[in-house]
């Protein structure tokens, strides 16, 4: 009983370890989307919260607004990158790191991004 006991607490142990080493992995990604977008930090503030007092149309227009400068810009951050791979994954964690600003999920920005560039 005792080596069960013994090799269960090694288990978690151990997942405990790998849980802290990917938790630590996330936050250096967000920590870098962070300053990656630090230059459009204002259009990332006012995605989500267009000014008081305009009208339906206007509020699409400014949220249009802004996802074309976020969108422009992770296009910008991404030409440092040549490897694919490289593009695919920081594509998904800028637009991911978008996603915190509003209730949309990063695929949907993503996809309003290109729609709004059309």
């Amino acid at each position: 009983v005792e080596s069960s006991v013994n090799f269960s607490v090694y288990v978690r142990i151990n997942f405990l370890a790998k849980l802290n080493i990917v938790c630590e992995y996330m936050n250096i990604i967000f920590l870098q989307c962070k300053e990656r977008m630090r230059p459009v930090k204002a259009a990332l503030k006012q995605l989500d919260r267009p000014e008081k007092g305009l009208s339906e149309r206007e509020q699409l227009e400014h949220t249009r607004q802004c996802l074309i400068k976020i969108g422009d810009h992770i296009t910008e951050c991404l030409k440092e990158y040549t490897n694919p791979e490289q593009i695919k994954q920081w594509r998904k964690n800028l637009w991911i790191f978008v996603s915190k600003f509003t209730e949309f999920d990063a695929r949907k920005l993503h996809k309003l991004y290109k729609h709004a560039i059309k």
